[in-house]
């Protein structure tokens, strides 16, 4: 971790909170990196994790429903 201005502390501060809260949450960490990561490798997996569970959260809420005219997606 070489982020100086954040200490791993905080996080696992921040995440003692969350599990206190009962509040779900996901953690990426990138020992080689600062804030974002520079590196392409590091970069594009940490965009991959985004996508994967952006895109996949909103199919599983997708429901096929069927309407006289129409077939369409609802989102809940």
């Amino acid at each position: 971790m070489i982020d100086e201005n954040v200490h791993f502390r905080h996080t696992a501060r921040l995440i003692n909170a969350l599990i206190a809260a009962r509040k779900p949450y996901e953690l990426l960490v990138f020992p080689d990196e600062r804030h974002m990561p520079r590196r392409l490798q590091d970069r594009v997996y940490m965009e991959e994790r985004i996508w994967e569970e952006k895109f996949s959260k909103r199919a599983e809420a997708a429901i096929l429903t069927w309407h006289p005219n129409l077939l369409h997606l609802e989102w809940r």
